[in-house]
Protein backbone atom coordinates (compact mmCIF):
# COMPACT_ATOMS: atom_id res chain seq x y z
CA UNK A 1 0.00 0.00 0.00
CA UNK A 2 3.16 2.03 0.47
CA UNK A 3 4.37 1.21 -2.20
CA UNK A 4 1.63 2.50 -4.20
CA UNK A 5 1.41 5.71 -2.52
CA UNK A 6 5.14 6.48 -3.05
CA UNK A 7 4.23 5.85 -6.26
CA UNK A 8 1.49 7.91 -7.10
CA UNK A 9 3.37 10.64 -5.17
CA UNK A 10 6.33 9.91 -7.04
CA UNK A 11 3.91 10.56 -10.32
CA UNK A 12 2.34 13.35 -9.18
CA UNK A 13 5.46 14.90 -8.57
CA UNK A 14 7.03 14.43 -12.26
CA UNK A 15 3.95 15.95 -13.71
CA UNK A 16 4.13 19.00 -11.43
CA UNK A 17 7.91 19.48 -12.56
CA UNK A 18 6.81 18.77 -16.00
CA UNK A 19 4.03 21.40 -16.21
CA UNK A 20 6.34 23.68 -14.14
CA UNK A 21 9.48 23.70 -16.85
CA UNK A 22 6.55 24.32 -19.45
CA UNK A 23 5.43 27.34 -17.67
CA UNK A 24 8.75 28.51 -17.05
CA UNK A 25 9.75 28.21 -20.48
CA UNK A 26 6.12 30.15 -21.34
CA UNK A 27 6.96 32.89 -18.75
CA UNK A 28 10.51 33.63 -20.43
CA UNK A 29 8.56 33.81 -23.98
CA UNK A 30 6.26 36.37 -22.19
CA UNK A 31 9.16 38.65 -21.38
CA UNK A 32 11.07 38.17 -24.32
CA UNK A 33 7.72 39.75 -25.87
CA UNK A 34 7.35 42.41 -22.98
CA UNK A 35 10.66 43.32 -23.99
CA UNK A 36 10.51 43.91 -27.47
CA UNK A 37 6.91 45.83 -27.06
CA UNK A 38 8.90 48.33 -24.47
CA UNK A 39 11.52 48.71 -27.49
CA UNK A 40 9.16 49.25 -30.05
CA UNK A 41 6.85 51.65 -27.74
CA UNK A 42 10.17 53.81 -27.33
CA UNK A 43 11.27 53.66 -30.61
CA UNK A 44 7.14 54.89 -31.29
CA UNK A 45 7.53 57.42 -28.53
CA UNK A 46 11.19 58.50 -29.99
CA UNK A 47 9.63 58.95 -33.66
CA UNK A 48 6.92 60.98 -32.66
CA UNK A 49 8.60 63.71 -30.85
CA UNK A 50 10.06 63.92 -34.12
CA UNK A 51 6.95 64.65 -36.17
CA UNK A 52 6.53 68.52 -36.09
CA UNK A 53 3.47 69.61 -35.05
CA UNK A 54 1.98 72.12 -37.75
CA UNK A 55 0.77 75.64 -36.30
CA UNK A 56 -1.05 78.74 -37.32
CA UNK A 57 1.90 81.14 -38.34
CA UNK A 58 4.41 78.32 -40.02
CA UNK A 59 5.86 78.64 -43.20
CA UNK A 60 5.61 75.51 -45.89
CA UNK A 61 6.02 74.84 -48.95
CA UNK A 62 3.19 72.64 -51.60
CA UNK A 63 5.38 70.87 -53.95
CA UNK A 64 4.24 69.86 -57.68
CA UNK A 65 0.91 71.95 -57.16
CA UNK A 66 -1.02 71.21 -60.67
CA UNK A 67 -3.05 73.53 -62.36
CA UNK A 68 -4.75 74.26 -65.35
CA UNK A 69 -6.30 77.36 -67.19
CA UNK A 70 -9.82 77.42 -68.75
CA UNK A 71 -9.84 77.33 -72.14
CA UNK A 72 -12.29 79.16 -74.18
CA UNK A 73 -13.68 78.30 -77.73
CA UNK A 74 -10.74 79.56 -79.46
CA UNK A 75 -8.23 78.91 -77.05
CA UNK A 76 -7.16 75.47 -75.69
CA UNK A 77 -6.32 75.04 -71.39
CA UNK A 78 -2.72 75.07 -70.40
CA UNK A 79 -1.68 72.53 -67.63
CA UNK A 80 1.41 73.58 -65.64
CA UNK A 81 2.68 72.81 -61.98
CA UNK A 82 4.04 75.51 -59.39
CA UNK A 83 5.74 74.77 -56.15
CA UNK A 84 3.65 77.48 -53.80
CA UNK A 85 5.74 78.65 -50.40
CA UNK A 86 2.38 79.47 -48.10
CA UNK A 87 1.61 80.58 -44.92
CA UNK A 88 -0.60 78.12 -42.75
CA UNK A 89 -3.71 80.23 -41.38
CA UNK A 90 -5.88 77.63 -39.63
CA UNK A 91 -4.93 73.83 -38.19
CA UNK A 92 -7.43 71.23 -38.10
CA UNK A 93 -7.23 67.69 -37.52
CA UNK A 94 -6.27 66.66 -41.19
CA UNK A 95 -6.12 69.73 -43.35
CA UNK A 96 -4.94 73.05 -43.36
CA UNK A 97 -5.79 76.45 -44.65
CA UNK A 98 -3.20 78.19 -46.42
CA UNK A 99 -2.74 81.66 -47.78
CA UNK A 100 -0.22 81.67 -50.72
CA UNK A 101 3.14 83.91 -50.31
CA UNK A 102 4.75 82.98 -53.54
CA UNK A 103 5.84 79.94 -56.17
CA UNK A 104 7.88 78.92 -58.55
CA UNK A 105 7.64 77.33 -61.38
CA UNK A 106 9.21 76.03 -65.09
CA UNK A 107 6.87 76.33 -67.07
CA UNK A 108 6.52 79.72 -69.46
CA UNK A 109 2.79 80.41 -68.60
CA UNK A 110 3.19 80.28 -64.37
CA UNK A 111 6.13 82.29 -64.80
CA UNK A 112 4.32 85.44 -67.03
CA UNK A 113 3.97 88.15 -64.86
CA UNK A 114 0.47 88.62 -66.02
CA UNK A 115 -0.40 85.60 -64.56
CA UNK A 116 1.49 85.82 -61.14
CA UNK A 117 -1.35 87.16 -58.90
CA UNK A 118 -4.20 84.76 -60.37
CA UNK A 119 -1.66 82.36 -59.61
CA UNK A 120 -1.51 82.99 -56.02
CA UNK A 121 -4.78 84.09 -55.26
CA UNK A 122 -6.22 80.24 -56.30
CA UNK A 123 -4.31 79.03 -53.68
CA UNK A 124 -5.56 81.69 -50.75
CA UNK A 125 -7.77 80.87 -48.63
CA UNK A 126 -7.81 76.70 -49.51
CA UNK A 127 -7.59 73.47 -47.55
CA UNK A 128 -5.51 71.44 -48.21
CA UNK A 129 -4.43 68.25 -46.56
CA UNK A 130 -1.66 67.89 -43.84
CA UNK A 131 0.31 65.46 -46.02
CA UNK A 132 0.20 67.65 -49.19
CA UNK A 133 2.49 70.44 -47.55
CA UNK A 134 5.91 69.95 -46.29
CA UNK A 135 6.59 72.69 -43.54
CA UNK A 136 9.72 75.12 -43.34
CA UNK A 137 11.84 74.43 -40.63
CA UNK A 138 13.18 78.16 -40.04
CA UNK A 139 14.89 79.81 -36.78
CA UNK A 140 11.17 80.35 -35.60
CA UNK A 141 9.78 77.02 -36.32
CA UNK A 142 12.73 75.40 -33.91
CA UNK A 143 12.68 77.79 -31.19
CA UNK A 144 8.61 76.78 -30.97
CA UNK A 145 9.81 72.90 -31.17
CA UNK A 146 12.36 73.34 -28.67
CA UNK A 147 9.96 75.52 -26.34
CA UNK A 148 7.79 72.99 -26.56
CA UNK A 149 9.84 70.59 -25.40
CA UNK A 150 10.65 72.44 -22.66
CA UNK A 151 7.28 72.44 -21.62
CA UNK A 152 6.73 76.52 -21.99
Amino acid sequence: MTNIIILVLAGITLISIVFSMILFTKVIELNKELDKAKLDLNKTKEDAQELVEIEAGDNAIVPGYGLSTKGSDDEKSISFTVTYEVEILEVSVDSVKVKAIDYRSHDSYAKDPANKQAILNFMTGSWLKRHEVEILMDEKKKRSIKLNQLGI
